[in-house]
């Protein structure tokens, strides 16, 4: 699965133990197509993808990003405006993906 490992916000559509909201970390996907979180309690729970109404991944502060770099600048500074309105950031974010 392409967010193994990730954190993530399920919403669902029936309470878990009274929780229609559950944050923790995906595992994947087992054998039988059922997506696997494991919970801020440790817990992995397998849930039917149906049972699922969304899904969000959740930004950690201070965590290393999908790529394994860290978020943001460097500098720890916003990124500025030039002129033609585009940032810094977004110059380097469209190198890297033209190299891909």
């Amino acid at each position: 699965m392409r967010f193994t490992g990730q954190a993530a916000r399920l919403k669902l559509n029936e309470a878990i133990d009274g929780q229609f909201v559950l944050r923790g970390t995906l595992q994947g996907i087992d054998e039988k197509g059922l997506v696997l979180l494991e919970t801020e309690r440790s817990e992995v729970l397998s849930l039917p993808l149906e049972s699922i109404q969304s899904a969000r991944l959740v930004f950690e502060m201070g965590g290393a990003g999908a790529r394994g770099k860290s978020p943001g600048r460097a500098s720890g500074r916003p990124a500025r405006a030039k002129p033609d309105g585009r940032t810094e950031i977004g110059r380097a974010a469209k190198a890297a993906r033209s190299q891909r």
